[in-house]
């Protein structure tokens, strides 16, 4: 029994390996040419200086954002806890 399952999934991966199509067969046409493509730098300006006031301004941004995400994200986890607490102690005998 065990050779005739091996045999079943050895052919079953030979015929899954042989149906796939090659990678080198696949002709790959891109939206834009090369010349055609945009250039970055003239589309996304440079990160300002470390002595720059922009750059602390980002840092700033950057910082708050970090810490209102913690507490939205610890509040909502809190009020999930505290439905789930509910929840229970409902379903335990209310």
């Amino acid at each position: 029994m065990k050779r005739n399952v091996l045999v079943v999934t050895a052919l079953m991966l030979s015929v899954a390996t042989c149906a796939q199509k090659s990678v080198t067969e696949e002709k790959f046409t891109p939206f834009y040419s090369t010349a055609e493509a945009p250039r970055m730098e003239n589309i996304i300006p440079a990160p300002p200086a470390l002595t720059d006031a922009r750059f602390y301004y980002d840092w700033a941004q950057y910082q708050w954002g970090r810490v209102a995400f913690a507490v939205l994200f610890s509040n909502i986890i809190l009020k999930i806890n505290y439905l789930q607490n509910i929840y229970f102690l409902c379903v335990s005998g209310c």
